[in-house]
């Protein structure tokens, strides 16, 4: 995706392409294209490069949670789809009100059904913590469903799995 390329590591690039709509745009193709693997994969990597270090993205960013949990769900064989989908709600989730709604979208169901499908993948599993620790940090409610999930059996899990792993 070209704008994953430009906002990458650049700062006045995310703020324009928030500007521009380009989330919202992303957002249309990512439910234009529900059935494109590749699309979801490179959608949820823009997303999470646009939103980085970007408070302003990061509001707008909101919408897109219901698109990047439903990637997870109709792309649940696709490691790529997943590692990418859960760097975006990290990113999306680390503010509260985010991390509230994507409670809410079934996000947190979506994370950790990727990591028990994924166990062996340390980059899915590191994308998967993150985002479960962005989702609950500040919502008692978020830490319930990550509980009633397996989130602890998964986290655990991936804890014992990936040692040697920083992340």
């Amino acid at each position: 995706s070209v704008l994953r390329t430009l906002t990458d590591c650049h700062v006045a690039n995310r703020n324009r392409a928030g500007d521009a709509s380009a989330l919202e745009a992303m957002v249309t193709a990512m439910r234009g294209h529900a059935g494109s693997h590749l699309m979801q994969e490179l959608a949820c990597r823009a997303l999470q490069n646009m939103i980085c270090g970007n408070e302003k993205n990061k509001l707008r960013a909101k919408t897109a949670i219901g698109a990047i949990v439903a990637a997870m769900r109709t792309h649940s064989q696709h490691e790529n789809v997943q590692r990418q989908a859960s760097g975006a709600l990290s990113n999306i989730a680390s503010l509260t009100a985010n991390a509230v709604h994507a409670g809410n979208e079934g996000a947190i169901e979506a994370v950790v059904k990727s990591m028990h499908t994924y166990p062996e993948n340390q980059p899915v599993q590191a994308h998967a913590c993150a985002a479960l620790r962005h989702m609950t940090t500040y919502t008692a409610e978020n830490r319930v469903r990550a509980a009633r999930a397996g989130g602890i059996e998964a986290i655990v899990a991936a804890m014992l799995r990936h040692r040697g792993n920083r992340g």
